[in-house]
């Protein structure tokens, strides 16, 4: 899971501000090369999310807590970039996604993580470590969020369906879930909260 989010990561920090090269973009366009990709982050999701769930007393807790976190640093970010968004964060594939969005969805993201702490879900974890868990998955969700735009906009699509109009799709609504849940789960893990 952290090997495929840090290859997603390397593709879209190299081509965030210019065009994709046409042979990813050919890539990424094949039926084929879409149904294992994501078959794979889907797979890895799931498998993460149950194992979340069923690890501890706290694994349901926690799959709430790491969703709410994905969910408030969507609003924080969306908020903050709409009042003080000006620095693009990858132009190329979402040109209304800023810099100033991604602090606020930290701010909101790090407070939501101190109210979590407190309610004892970071099971064994000290303050430091929860908080870096909870950024790095923060930081991923926002990843999750730019590769599915790329994809989209690699299939010259504005939606990934028509269940939610006017909101992308139902692949907006979980594209950072998809992307922070295993990274989560796989820190706790790593960490022996698990």
């Amino acid at each position: 899971s952290v090997m495929v989010w840090g290859l997603l990561l390397l593709l879209i920090s190299r081509f965030a501000h210019t065009s994709l090269p046409i042979q990813i973009q050919t890539l990424l366009k094949q039926p084929i090369s879409a149904l294992i990709l994501a078959s794979i982050v889907l797979a890895l999701f799931w498998h993460s999310a149950v194992k979340l769930h069923h690890s501890t007393d706290l694994g349901p807790q926690q799959l709430l807590y790491v969703m709410v976190l994905v969910w408030l640093a969507d609003t924080g970010g969306y908020f903050a970039g709409k009042r003080w968004g000006k620095t693009s964060l990858a132009k190329a594939i979402s040109p209304n996604k800023t810099w100033e969005g991604v602090a606020g969805a930290l701010v909101l993201g790090l407070i939501w993580a101190i109210v979590g702490y407190s309610l004892d879900w970071s099971a064994s974890l000290n303050l430091f470590s929860w908080l870096l868990l909870s950024v790095i998955s923060l930081l991923i969700s926002v990843i999750g969020d730019l590769f599915e735009s790329l994809f989209k906009r690699c299939h010259q699509v504005k939606d990934s369906g028509n269940l939610l109009p006017g909101h992308g799709g139902i692949l907006d609504r979980i594209d950072s879930l998809i992307a922070a849940v295993p990274i989560f789960t796989a820190g706790l893990f790593f960490l022996g909260a698990i």
